[in-house]
C-alpha cells in the first residue's frame, strides 16, 4: 500500500543510510550504483555501466547503461562518460563525486542535448528509489521522464539552487507511479537545447507495481470559498478508503472526510471532496490512504488558503495559449509558485510589485496548472488550462 511520494519500503532509504557498494562482483536488487572512479576503459563506445568505474554489477538479468545522447536520444556520436571529483565539480558539496559527458572540448563547453538510464534488456524493468544530481552549467532546471518499452509512463520537471547537489527520491520529487516499473530514464533541459547534467548515487530496486498509485493530489479555492481537493489513482490494491485531513498553522492534523476507496481497480479512478465553511487564511491538507487490513500511508501535503476581505484576484484569460494576466486585489504578492497536475514545482517569482502582472507558461505542455499566491496575509491558489 503505497502512495505517490511517500515510499516507504526499507529500499526507499537507501542513499539516506549509507550503503556504498564498490569493488567489483555482483550484487543483488535493491542497490545503489555509486561511480567511484575514473576507468574509461570499461566506458567503451562512450557508455558507462554497472560494473565500471568503481560499481558493481547487478545480478538477476538487470544491467544498466548510461550514456549521452542526442534530441532523438540516441548515442550521442564522440561523447564519453567520465567521472570527476568536486575539484572538477565545483558542486558546494565537498564529497560529491559524479559521472558526466565529456571529455572532449565540445561537450564540455556546449553541453549534451539529453542523458539516459535504461536497462539493456527491455524485459527487465527497474524502480529508481533516488538519484543524486548535479548541473554544472548553470541551468535552471531539468526535465525527467520515464518509459516502459517505449511507452511514456510520465514525467518530472526538477530545479537546480545555485551549485548545491540535489538528490530526489520517491519520498519527494520522483513521483512513485512515473519511476517505478520502468525501462528507461531520459533526462532533458525544459528551458533550453542543451545542458550539463552529471549524477551518481542511483538507488534501484526491484519493478514491484505500487499497490495504490497516486497520480495526483491537488486542490483549488471555488467562487464560495470552499476548497475543492482532487486526486486520481493510476490503479488500487485492497484500498478501503481515504481519510482528508487539514491543518491550520500552528495546529495539529485533524480529520474532516472520508471517502471511500474503488478497491482494487487496474484502470484510473477520479475521486473529488469539497470542503465546506473553510476559514480565511493558509490551511495544509493531505490525504491519509487505508488498506484493508488497517495499513496506511500520507500524500504529499497541500498548502491553499482563502484570501481575506479586499484580496479578490483575477486571473485571465482562462484557458491561456501561455500568457497568464493577473488582476485585482490590493497589496504585494510575496511569491507566485506554478506547479504542475502531479504536484513539482516549476516555476517561483519572488516580491511581484502589484496584482498587475502576468505568469508565464510557455514552453509547458498543454494540461493544467496550479498558480498558488502567496501574501503576507494568507494564500490564493488559482487552477489554469493551458491549451
Amino acid at each position: 500500500m503505497m502512495m505517490n511520494k511517500f515510499y516507504t519500503k526499507p529500499v526507499s532509504t537507501l542513499f539516506f543510510i549509507g550503503i556504498y557498494l564498490c569493488g567489483f562482483g555482483q550484487a543483488t536488487l535493491p542497490y545503489t550504483l555509486v561511480f567511484t572512479s575514473d576507468d574509461p576503459t570499461a566506458w567503451s563506445g562512450g557508455i558507462a555501466q554497472d560494473g565500471s568505474g568503481g560499481t558493481q554489477s547487478i545480478s538477476g538479468g538487470l544491467h544498466i547503461e548510461i550514456f549521452a545522447a542526442d534530441a532523438s536520444f540516441n548515442l550521442l556520436p564522440g561523447s564519453t562518460i567520465v567521472w570527476y571529483d568536486n575539484s572538477y565539480l565545483s558542486s558546494g558539496n565537498s564529497s560529491y563525486t559524479a559521472i558526466t559527458p565529456g571529455p572532449d572540448l565540445t561537450v564540455t563547453t556546449d553541453g549534451v542535448p539529453a542523458m539516459v538510464m535504461r536497462s539493456t534488456d527491455q524485459a527487465h524493468n527497474f524502480s529508481l528509489q533516488s538519484i543524486e544530481l548535479y548541473d554544472w552549467g548553470g541551468n535552471p532546471g531539468a526535465t525527467i521522464a520515464t518509459y516502459d518499452n517505449g511507452v511514456p509512463k510520465g514525467f518530472i520537471n526538477v530545479t537546480f539552487v545555485g551549485l548545491a547537489t540535489k538528490t530526489i527520491t520517491q519520498a519527494d520529487e520522483l513521483t512513485p507511479a512515473f519511476f517505478s516499473d520502468i525501462d528507461e530514464v531520459r533526462f532533458f533541459p525544459n528551458d533550453d537545447t542543451k545542458f550539463w547534467m552529471s549524477f551518481n548515487n542511483i538507488a534501484l530496486a526491484d519493478p514491484a507495481t505500487l499497490p495504490v498509485s497516486l497520480l495526483y493530489f491537488q486542490g483549488a479555492i471555488q467562487d464560495d470559498n470552499s476548497v475543492a481537493l482532487q486526486w486520481e489513482t493510476a490503479q488500487e490494491q485492497n484500498a478501503d478508503h481515504f481519510e482528508i485531513e487539514q491543518r491550520d498553522s500552528g495546529q495539529q492534523y485533524a480529520k474532516i472526510g472520508e471517502v471511500v476507496a474503488k478497491g482494487n481497480s487496474a484502470l484510473p479512478t477520479k475521486y473529488l471532496f469539497n470542503c465546506k465553511d473553510v476559514k480565511k487564511g493558509l490551511r495544509f491538507y493531505r490525504l491519509k490512504e487505508v488498506d484493508i487490513d488497517g495499513k496506511y500511508e500520507y500524500s504529499k501535503v497541500l498548502s491553499l488558503g482563502i484570501p481575506y476581505d479586499g484580496q479578490t484576484l483575477y486571473i485571465y484569460p482562462n484557458p491561456s495559449d501561455g500568457i497568464v494576466h493577473i488582476k485585482g486585489g490590493q497589496g504585494k504578492i510575496r511569491k507566485i509558485e506554478v506547479y504542475n497536475s502531479s504536484g513539482a514545482l516549476l516555476q517561483s517569482m519572488e516580491n511581484v510589485d502589484s496584482f498587475s502582472s502576468t505568469v508565464r507558461l510557455t514552453g509547458l505542455p498543454e494540461g493544467i496548472y496550479y498558480l498558488i499566491f502567496r501574501l503576507d496575509s494568507g494564500v490564493i491558489g488559482k487552477r489554469v488550462i493551458k491549451k
